[in-house]
């Protein structure tokens, strides 16, 4: 039998397989246990093992901003393996003269727009390195965006529609940004039933198989803008019996829709599938357990047709992430695994450990390349 420490023996492969299997942090951790381990758990070849693996769950952030002391501004984001919250560097924020528009979209696109229509932003946020775009041919207080990667993954675009300041001509006119070109494109605008709702504020948006869905968040009015045809189909409406607010969701390459419904007083929150042909709720695919209902219960502020306003919903892999914006909720957050069945579905995530008081709380998900985190 060998002498001394076994591990020394490990070859390179067998080293990758193991670590592959520990979170993100604990790779972390690997790194630190010696020079070999370090330069194998650095490598770009296990970078992309590491990345590819079908286990891999996506990160949950939470973005917590105060407008008049930046320097209070905390980032979190919760490892769904390990099962922890992890504070984040300063330095994942954008520039000091940014922070004030800082704002995320629904596939996990980090942005901020500067002067209403200069635009940085990033694909992964534990990444220091913000993009910058040339300035859109529309000024932009809250648009809806949407991101579609090139086939070989060289490049991507990005969807930028409505949100168009008031004193522009057109408010859902409709622009897409190609990296690779690092030009923007205007393109046919929304369709005119959106008219004066035609922001994040009132709408939701999902791309799918090659389509950027839109849909008002209230009235379920849906459409979807074709990327080959270049051309907005006609518009639907999505809204399940109950429904008073809702979200679309793309998960795996599929449309999904989270709404908040209330039938005779009683508060739930449910998910379903939906037909993207058609434009149609199909099966529903999961409930919230009423006992977790209750964090989000009815406010006092108004009737049914607000309640429920306050939640939002982001997705990315099999995890639904459920939360809200009004402060009083603490921030506690509700996660929906797809991929398990029954019981399992739904939990509660940890407390936030954020400290102070904060303006506003920008949440979204999105996976964690583990070369982020070095």
């Amino acid at each position: 039998m060998a002498q001394g420490n076994s591990m020394d023996t490990v070859s390179e492969e067998v080293l990758e397989l193991i670590v592959a299997k520990l979170p993100a942090v604990s790779v972390l951790a690997a790194a630190q246990v010696c020079k070999n381990w370090f330069n194998v758990v650095r490598s770009r070849r296990f970078a992309k093992f590491y990345d590819q693996q079908a286990c891999r769950k996506s990160w949950f952030f939470q973005c917590c901003v105060n407008y008049l002391i930046p320097e209070k501004n905390q980032g979190y984001g919760y490892d769904p393996e390990s099962k922890q919250w992890h504070k984040l560097s300063s330095q994942c924020f954008p520039n000091e003269q940014d922070k004030l528009a800082m704002a995320s979209s629904p596939d996990g696109l980090l942005y901020s727009i500067f002067t209403l229509s200069d635009l940085t932003y990033k694909r992964e946020f534990l990444s220091k390195q913000w993009s910058e775009a040339p300035p859109m041919k529309y000024s932009r207080n809250a648009p809806l965006f949407g991101v579609v990667d090139s086939p070989d993954g060289e490049s991507h675009k990005l969807l930028v529609a409505g949100g168009v300041s008031f004193f522009e001509d057109d408010d859902l006119a409709l622009e897409i940004y190609d990296s690779a070109s690092r030009s923007w494109e205007v393109c046919e605008s929304l369709p005119r039933e959106f008219r004066n709702n035609s922001s994040r504020h009132w709408m939701t948006s999902a791309v799918v198989d090659g389509r950027f869905f839109v849909a008002e968040v209230y009235t379920g009015l849906i459409a979807s803008f074709d990327l080959q045809t270049m051309r907005w189909s006609a518009v639907g409406t999505l809204r399940p019996a109950g429904v008073v607010h809702s979200h679309l969701l793309a998960i795996r390459g599929n449309l999904y829709l989270g709404g908040s419904c209330y039938f005779e007083d009683k508060h739930s929150f449910k998910i379903w599938k939906v037909n993207v042909t058609a434009q149609e709720c199909g099966v529903e695919v999961a409930s919230m357990p009423s006992a977790l209902c209750r964090i989000f219960g009815p406010s006092d502020d108004g009737g049914p047709e607000r309640k429920g306003e306050g939640i939002r919903c982001v997705a990315s892999g099999d995890l639904i992430y459920i939360f809200s914006r009004e402060q009083y909720r603490d921030n506690q957050v509700v996660v929906c695994d797809l991929s398990s069945p029954g019981a399992d579905q739904w939990s509660l995530l940890p407390p936030l450990p954020a400290t102070g008081s904060f303006n506003n709380v920008i949440g979204f998900s999105s996976p964690v390349k583990i070369g982020s985190l070095f």
